[in-house]
C-alpha cells in the first residue's frame, strides 16, 4: 500500500488530532490514546504524540501502549480498559474519521453515533465496509449489523458504553471457543448485549462526518480542501468591448461548490468592489 503524500490536514494537524476535533472533550473525564510498542520503537509514535497531547503534564490526555497487536477491535478496547483501570462508563472513537456531534446528557451512556446515508449531503464511499443500524421511532437501536446493508443508517465510529464490566463480559463470551468469531467488532458486542436484554442503546445522529478509512479516502478529502488561487477577471467575469462586465455563472457555481466542500479559495481581482458580492462567500 502506498503512503499518502499528505501526512497532515491543511491546518497542519495530524489525523488523530482531527479525529477528536468535532467532539466536546468536556464530556469526557479523560482521553486515552492507544498505540502498540512496535510503532513507538520504529516510528517514535509515543514521542510524536507527546509533543501534541503532552501526556506527561496533561490531566485530560493519557497514552496506553500495548505490548503487541491485537486480533480485533474489541480486544484492543478490552486490553486498554484493563491496563488503564477504566471502570464505569466509557466511549470509544475510531481514529480514522472526523465526527461533529454534541452528545446529550443521557441517564445511561449507551449510544452509537451514525448518519442517514439517504439524507447526508456528501458521498459515502465503501458502504459495504460499514456497520448498519436499525432503529425504532424513539431512536432506540434494535440491532447493529457489520458489513451488511440492512438500513439507511450507518455507524460512524463513536460508541458509548455504560458499564465496562458488562463490556468485558460480552467480549470474553464472544471470544470463547464455544462461540467462535473470526474478528470481533464493537458492533458484535453491542448486538449481543441488545440481544440478551442487558443494555438499551440510543442512536445519535452526527452533524458532520468525514471518512478517512483508507489512504485513498484521506487523499480525496485533502484534495477537496486544497488552497485554490482564482484570477476572477478572467475566470469568473466577462468584459465585453464596451467594458460591460457580466458574471460567468457556470464557473462561479463550480468554484462555490469547491468552497462548500472545504477548499480555501483565494480570489484575486482588479474589478470594482461592487462586484465583490457576486463572489461571496469566496472572499
Amino acid at each position: 500500500m502506498s503512503l499518502s503524500t499528505r501526512p497532515s490536514y491543511p491546518d497542519g494537524k495530524i489525523m488523530l488530532e482531527k479525529s477528536i476535533e468535532g467532539l466536546d472533550l468536556n464530556y469526557f473525564d479523560k482521553v486515552i490514546i492507544t498505540i502498540v510498542k512496535e510503532h513507538a520503537e520504529k516510528f517514535f509514535a509515543d514521542k510524536i504524540l507527546e509533543d501534541i497531547f503532552h501526556f506527561q503534564t496533561s490531566e485530560k490526555f493519557h497514552l496506553c501502549i500495548l505490548d503487541d497487536f491485537t486480533s480485533c477491535q474489541a480486544e484492543t478496547i478490552h486490553k486498554t480498559l484493563k491496563l488503564c483501570d477504566v471502570t464505569g462508563d466509557f466511549a470509544v472513537k475510531d481514529s480514522d474519521n472526523y465526527i461533529k456531534i454534541s452528545i446529550p446528557c443521557l441517564e445511561k451512556r449507551n449510544f452509537v453515533t451514525g448518519i442517514n446515508i439517504e439524507t447526508f449531503p456528501h458521498e459515502i464511499r465503501r458502504l459495504g465496509s460499514k456497520s448498519f443500524i436499525t432503529v425504532n421511532e424513539q431512536n432506540v437501536i434494535l440491532d447493529i449489523i457489520e458489513k451488511k446493508i440492512k438500513s439507511g443508517n450507518i455507524s460512524v465510529g463513536l460508541y458509548g458504553f455504560d458499564d465496562a464490566e458488562l463490556f468485558h463480559g460480552a467480549y470474553l463470551h464472544l471470544n470463547s471457543t464455544s462461540v467462535p468469531h473470526h474478528e470481533i467488532y464493537l458492533s458484535h458486542i453491542i448486538s449481543y448485549l441488545i440481544g440478551i436484554g442487558q443494555a438499551i442503546y440510543q442512536y445519535l445522529e452526527a452533524e458532520d462526518y468525514e471518512d478517512w478509512g483508507t489512504i485513498q479516502d484521506w487523499d480525496i478529502v485533502l484534495k477537496k480542501k486544497s488552497s485554490i488561487i482564482i484570477l476572477a477577471d478572467e475566470l469568473l467575469f466577462h468584459c465585453d468591448k464596451e467594458n460591460f462586465i457580466t458574471p460567468i455563472n457556470e464557473n462561479l457555481n463550480a468554484i462555490k461548490k469547491l468552497y462548500d466542500e472545504g477548499a480555501q479559495i483565494i480570489v484575486m481581482t482588479s474589478l470594482p468592489n461592487e462586484f465583490k458580492s457576486l463572489i461571496n462567500p469566496l472572499c
